[in-house]
């Protein structure tokens, strides 16, 4: 999976610099009703599904399934089913696409995150047969958060 990509310390802190700076009142801008478009920091995120439960915030621990694919629908990446892939966020543990796109998501959601180059792999690296300059397309379900 992509997000368990062992980070460089430098890289570790620009992710967690980059994090740090979206805040409350950043991720708010996403409407949080189903089937409308939000855009945060370059990635579009849309509620398929608004949760009721915890919001997702900076340094929760959050429990997904997932399923990543590139434009045009080719899945490179698939946690939809089994165990969830757990992480907290704000840490540099995931792309950041995702650190961006999880912020304010509420446990039972699900989302689609489309995901620009720059915020995926960085554009340099090809990844599960996901190309580096390309987008990629999650959809993302929150299971738990502590």
């Amino acid at each position: 999976m992509i997000s368990l990509l062992p980070l460089t310390p430098a890289r570790k802190d620009e992710k967690i610099e980059k994090a740090e700076k979206i805040d409350k009142t950043t991720y708010q801008k996403c409407s949080n009703r189903p089937g409308e478009d939000g855009v945060i920091e370059g990635v579009k995120i849309t509620d398929v599904r608004v949760g009721t439960g915890l919001m997702a915030t900076k340094g929760a621990k959050l429990y997904v399934h997932c399923r990543g694919m590139v434009e045009g629908g080719v899945v490179f990446d698939d946690k939809m089913d089994g165990l969830p892939f757990i992480f907290v966020l704000g840490e540099g543990e995931v792309i950041w696409g995702w650190g961006i796109g999880l912020l304010g998501m509420r446990v039972g959601g699900e989302r689609r995150l489309d995901i620009p180059p720059a915020l995926c792999s960085g554009e340099e690296e090809e990844i599960l047969g996901a190309p580096a300059d390309g987008n990629w397309v999650y959809h993302v379900k929150l299971t738990y958060s502590e």
